[in-house]
């Protein structure tokens, strides 16, 4: 019973400096320029070496002068200004914040319309920092 405990109290403990840990990445995670692909459905990858992340809470984060939702590492939100798309965005983003061989990563899943038919565009992308 008493190891029963004990390995419960491990467990937890474990589990508790896990979640820690990720929420450590993501209140250091630098502000600055990042290296953005976009990989289209069709495979085609858009890239942008020029996002700007320009402030960074618990709650939020500026990409490219726009607002996106922070919460736990998992963001979500639009960016208005993104010139690789077609008349500048704009582009809706859902992914999450990591941290991989000294690199700070976002990445997820993103959607938009584009061109002068606007039909939609999806995929997923990646900001690596620099």
């Amino acid at each position: 019973m008493n190891k029963i405990l004990v390995l419960s109290t491990q467990i937890l403990a474990l589990l508790l400096f896990l979640n820690c840990s990720k929420q450590r990445i993501c209140n250091k995670m630098p502000k600055g320029v990042y290296s953005g692909a976009f990989t289209k459905a069709d495979g085609t990858i858009l890239y942008d070496p020029n996002i700007q992340i320009t402030e960074i809470t618990e709650s939020f984060m500026i990409i490219n002068g726009s607002n996106i939702s922070n919460n736990k590492c998992s963001i979500e939100g639009t960016i208005q200004n993104m010139s690789l798309i077609y008349q500048g965005g704009p582009v809706s983003i859902k992914g999450k914040v990591d941290k991989s061989k000294g690199k700070y990563i976002i990445k997820g899943t993103f959607n938009t319309t584009q061109g002068p038919q606007a039909f939609p565009i999806s995929g997923n992308f990646e900001f690596k920092s620099n």
